[in-house]
């Protein structure tokens, strides 16, 4: 039994069925194009020792704490600025430099992304968000600011 059905292994229809699979791939192509260019997003999420290493080539870069003040109050990654809610990253995007480099950690993937987002948005050309926790980044042993905040 073959596997397609005889209709499709006619020669008649054979050109007929190379043009319709060309015009599909084609059509496919265009579509995937079309929505990846409109959710495109120009921020890179990196892994531990990336971030680590942009955090000390780039003394000027901004690093975000995106979780939840009473976590970055106990302990928080080196030099990082809290900016849990929407209305102080406005505030520290007033005073931030376009080019400057900004990475990006939180508790969430998504969260870190949503300011990613934002920033991008508002045309933030280096933005990096780190692929992984604080957690993990404790369990790495990188180096982190225990001193509590009031």
């Amino acid at each position: 039994m073959p596997l397609l059905p005889t209709y499709f292994l006619n020669r008649k229809n054979n050109l007929f069925m190379k043009n319709l699979l060309i015009l599909f791939v084609f059509l496919s192509f265009v579509g995937f194009h079309t929505f990846s260019q409109e959710t495109r997003s120009d921020w890179e999420l990196i892994n531990y020792d990336i971030f680590y290493h942009y955090i000390d080539v780039f003394p000027e870069a901004l690093v975000l704490d995106v979780r939840y003040p009473e976590f970055y109050r106990k302990k928080r990654i080196i030099n990082a600025i809290s900016a849990p809610k929407k209305e102080i990253l406005e505030k520290l995007m007033a005073e931030m430099d376009l080019e400057q480099p900004i990475l990006i950690y939180g508790d969430y993937t998504s969260r870190c992304i949503a300011v990613a987002d934002i920033l991008i948005e508002a045309d933030f050309q280096k933005v990096y968000i780190l692929d992984g926790t604080f957690k993990g980044w404790r369990k790495k042993s990188y180096p982190i600011d225990k001193n509590k905040i009031k």
